[in-house]
């Protein structure tokens, strides 16, 4: 009997690990509206992290960092305004981007977001979720808005809300 109860026990905790953040088959990106109609897309090409997972493949939490100074964007002149200027992201003074997760539940990841040392709780949606014994895979989005975080910029000429989505494979 006591076998049976350590075999069972041992089983329901298997399949709990922390997972490592793929960096080459995560995607971290965000969406920026400028002159009403165009869209500016970018993506951030360096960033690691942990998912850390229950036996159920139920996520307790995410954490990341990001390097600020790998913004890629479809224009070398805004890639450099953006790393450089004190008004952007300044990667000099702020090399890290850093997710931290506060909560999650069903449909909903709560997470400090910090850039530029300013600390925000922001709220993801969690758009999909598949996990295995040997991969976890989650698609996050939000909006926020660049002012919370000193990102300044020309307000008529650039929204306020950015969009974020996070495509999180784990291994």
């Amino acid at each position: 009997m006591r076998n049976l109860i350590i075999c069972l026990i041992v089983s329901v905790f298997a399949f709990a690990k922390i997972y490592t953040v793929s960096e080459k088959d995560s995607k971290i990106s965000f969406s920026i509206t400028k002159l009403i109609w165009i869209n500016v897309d970018g993506e951030f090409t360096k960033f690691n992290g942990t998912i850390d997972a229950n036996s159920d493949g139920g996520i307790k939490k995410i954490n990341g960092e990001i390097d600020s100074s790998s913004v890629l964007t479809d224009s070398a002149l805004r890639d450099k305004e953006l790393k450089s200027f004190e008004s952007m992201l300044h990667v000099k003074k702020y090399p890290k981007i850093k997710f931290e997760t506060v909560s999650i539940d069903f449909d909903k990841l709560v997470a400090n977001l910090t850039i530029k040392n300013i600390t925000k709780k922001i709220s993801f949606d969690i758009d999909s979720l598949s996990a295995s014994k040997d991969k976890i895979e989650i698609k996050i989005s939000t909006e926020v808005l660049r002012e919370a975080f000193n990102i300044k910029g020309f307000p008529v000429a650039v929204n306020s809300e950015v969009n974020i989505i996070g495509k999180i494979v784990a291994y």
